[in-house]
């Protein structure tokens, strides 16, 4: 303080005049130069007395002195300029730091990919919090969960945000069939704060179109749809597309009178339910397909047509959908086009139309491959069904052997899935004009409990009482 107030004293005593020349006084502006430099050293030391007046009388000594409390240089009160600071340093007493809160949620992955139907995504999906300041939160709990496309996420458990505020899943697998995935991440302590959705396409060219004959409810249409779906996410290349007219097809395959242009890619299915001849409910269930060819074999057109007696059961059992996703199968080429004519020679010792028993198997190379990934060591060909039957012999896996894998011959009731395989995948590829994704296939193995020693159910179809009898000839491919 006596540093400042000898500062004070020290600009009241003294002034600079125009000239530049120190004033003070009692002095003559007359004197000589000598004489007020010598008066300058004087009255510096008079400053030096009137500053120890000032420190040992008070500040009444001095004239505009700020006074307690003042605002100028030299009050005791802790002005706001040079007698005193405001910024003072931390004590006690001051409040503690805000307890840090979830404020923010963000997506910090790529929120928009694509992979192929069962296949990892590429970059995890993976979330940062923050708190009111902005500030990383670690210890954070992040839920993830599936919300749409039937995929899987490791883990599945929730995960906890690490020391920058970040919590990722390990991994997400897209599901199996070619529709929308998505993933949510939310902070269950949190919930206002909302949520963050990651999302994926499941890649693939093929399409699959479908035209009704009848009339569908609304959950018959879902059942088709979803089978095309999964159909599309198990072929994934482009085919020829075709042009035509509906009344340039057979009556039995579509046809009308309407000669509006149509371009199709990839494929045609028409679909009804209806009178199916035959004894009457619990015999023939379904029955389906191809009615035309491109030329490098891949279906344009089929049909699939469904009992009308059966169709209630099938519906109740839960069934229906997993009937169409088979038939769907027939009209691609699974079965249909296993012999020759009219498809490939890809089967040994059949048993149509009277050898009954014989080991009757498919010997596509794929098929094949994929089935001894499933039965290590076996021979050179896959089991087919070998009853003699037809519209079932030769066109199905054995059911002996299968049990209720997806392409053998029938139902059991109470079944409610009816696992796609790897070795009805590799058939598709076998056929020479699909392009497939074996990771679409679903979980399946030669289990005790899966084997049955013969059929038990119904049988699914009868596609060898063709509704349109494949022409010898490709139809309507584009140039």
């Amino acid at each position: 303080m006596v540093h400042w107030r000898y500062s004070a004293l020290f600009l009241l005593v003294f002034g600079v005049g125009c000239d530049g020349a120190v004033e003070g006084p009692n002095l003559d502006d007359e004197q000589t130069d000598e004489q007020t430099d010598q008066d300058t050293i004087d009255l510096t030391d008079q400053d030096q007395q009137a500053t120890d007046t000032d420190t040992n009388g008070g500040d009444t000594l001095l004239s505009g002195d700020g006074g307690d409390g003042g605002d100028s240089n030299g009050g005791d009160g802790g002005g706001d300029s040079m007698g005193g600071g405001d910024d003072e340093p931390p004590t006690d007493d001051d409040p503690p730091p805000p307890t840090p809160v979830a404020t923010t949620l963000i997506a910090i992955s790529d929120t928009t990919q694509s992979a192929l139907a069962g296949t990892a995504v590429g970059a995890d999906p993976e979330v940062e919090v923050r708190d009111q300041l902005a500030a990383p939160m670690a210890g954070v709990t992040v839920h993830f969960e599936v919300v749409a496309g039937g995929g899987t996420i490791a883990p599945t458990t929730n995960v906890t945000t690490d020391a920058q505020g970040r919590a990722k899943l390990a991994s997400w697998t897209l599901g199996k069939s070619a529709v929308a995935n998505a993933v949510r991440a939310s902070l269950p302590d949190h919930a206002g704060l909302g949520n963050e959705q990651f999302d994926a396409t499941v890649e693939g060219d093929f399409k699959i179109e479908l035209i009704y004959l009848s009339a569908v409810s609304d959950t018959q249409r879902a059942a088709f749809e979803n089978a095309a779906a999964r159909w599309q996410a198990v072929i994934v290349n482009e085919l020829q597309d075709v042009l035509f007219t509906r009344d340039e097809l057979d009556p039995a395959c579509g046809h009308t009178s309407d000669t509006t242009e149509i371009i199709l890619d990839d494929l045609l299915i028409f679909a009804g339910v209806v009178d199916i001849p035959d004894p009457g409910p619990g015999n023939t269930l379904a029955q389906a397909g191809p009615c035309y060819q491109r030329g490098d074999g891949s279906t344009i057109i089929g049909i699939m047509a469904f009992d009308i007696e059966d169709i209630a059961s099938l519906e109740q059992g839960g069934l229906f959908e997993a009937t169409v996703l088979h038939e769907m199968g027939h009209v691609i080429g699974i079965g249909t086009y296993w012999t020759d004519p009219p498809g490939l020679d890809l089967i040994d010792n059949p048993s149509v139309p009277s050898s009954p028993g014989v080991d009757t198997i498919f010997t596509g190379a794929s098929a094949v491959a994929a089935y001894r990934t499933l039965e290590p060591g076996m021979p050179t060909g896959v089991p087919v069904d070998n009853t003699a039957i037809e519209g079932s012999a030769d066109a199905h896996w054995r059911e002996s052997k299968f049990g209720i894998e997806l392409m053998s011959p029938s139902i059991t009731t109470g079944q409610t899935a009816l696992p796609m395989s790897v070795v009805t995948i590799g058939s598709l590829d076998d056929l020479g004009s699909y392009e497939v994704n074996m990771a679409a296939a679903d979980p399946f193995s030669f289990d005790p409990g899966l084997r049955l020693e013969a059929p038990s159910g119904p049988p699914i179809e009868d596609w060898c009482v063709p509704l349109r009898p494949l022409p010898p000839v490709p139809l309507f491919v584009m140039p």
